[in-house]
């Protein structure tokens, strides 16, 4: 037995679908010219813009957080550790500081 799954439609390119009904209207012009042609008469979408979060408002980031604990903990880490052994060190720590969520099952 076989099933038919619909697939959802696929959201089409504002740009290509104005080429292809400018191409539609002249079909001897070449895909290039069509191009040529199509962007004299194409006005673009404008789009969303998202606003930038200030970062106090951010959501909190837990890495961010253990990193800037450990720099506070200690004020002279430049002189000890390069950054990439602070990050090595504190990746392994943050694994160790997760709140175990498995639960054993009876």
């Amino acid at each position: 037995m076989s099933v038919i799954v619909d697939k959802p439609e696929k959201k089409t390119n504002p740009w290509l679908e104005h080429v292809r009904r400018h191409r539609s209207r002249d079909p001897t012009l070449s895909y290039k010219e069509a191009l040529v042609a199509a962007k004299a008469t194409y006005t673009p979408r404008e789009k969303e813009i998202k606003e930038k979060v200030p970062p106090g408002e951010r959501k909190p980031n837990k890495w961010m957080e253990h990193i800037d604990s450990f720099k506070r903990e200690n004020p002279d880490w430049k002189n000890t550790y390069s950054y990439k052994q602070v990050l090595q060190m504190l990746k392994d720590t943050y694994k160790q500081s997760a709140p175990q969520t498995t639960q054993q099952i009876e």
